[in-house]
C-alpha cells in the first residue's frame, strides 16, 4: 500500500494538508491523480470518460469536448477543475457546506463510487475494485 503519514495516495494531493479537509482546488489534484492511469499528469478522453462515468453515476456531466475548453484532446487540472465546479461535483460531496472536504465526506463520496450495485452496502469485490481504482491496493 503506498501511504505517507497513514493517507492513501489517492486521498494526498501534493501540498495539501488532508487533516484539515480538501478545498475544491485540492479535490480537483486529487481526482486527477486517482483517474489518471498513465500517470502522465493529464487526462485522455478514455481515461476521463471510464472515471467520470463512475464518479457521476446517472448525473449529468456533458461530454468530454465540454471538459477539454483548449481542445488539444487532453484534460489538465485546470479543465479537470473546471468541469468539477460546472458540475457541481464537490458541492455534492460537500454535505456541511464549509468549502472543505473532510475526510467523512470523502469515505460517503467515495461509498457512493464503489457501491456499483447500490444496495448501499460494500461486497468483496466492490471494495476491492474501488481500493485497486483508487491506486491504494
Amino acid at each position: 500500500m503506498d501511504q505517507l503519514d497513514g493517507r492513501p495516495r489517492s486521498l494526498r494531493p501534493l501540498g495539501c494538508g488532508y487533516r484539515g479537509g480538501h478545498n475544491e482546488g485540492e479535490f480537483s489534484t486529487a481526482a486527477l491523480g486517482v483517474w489518471d492511469g498513465d500517470d502522465d499528469h493529464r487526462l485522455s478522453e478514455a481515461e476521463w470518460s471510464e472515471n467520470a462515468r463512475g464518479w457521476y453515476g446517472t448525473r449529468e456531466y456533458g461530454a468530454f469536448g465540454d471538459w477539454d475548453t483548449n481542445r488539444d484532446s487532453f484534460l489538465d487540472g485546470d479543465e479537470l477543475g473546471a468541469g468539477f465546479q460546472r458540475t457541481g461535483l464537490f458541492g455534492e460531496w460537500d454535505r456541511n457546506r464549509n468549502n472543505l472536504l473532510e475526510e467523512n465526506e470523502w469515505r460517503e463520496g467515495s461509498f457512493g463510487i464503489w457501491d456499483a450495485n447500490d444496495d448501499n452496502y460494500l461486497d468483496t469485490n466492490e471494495w476491492s475494485a474501488g481500493m485497486s481504482d483508487w491506486g491504494i491496493l
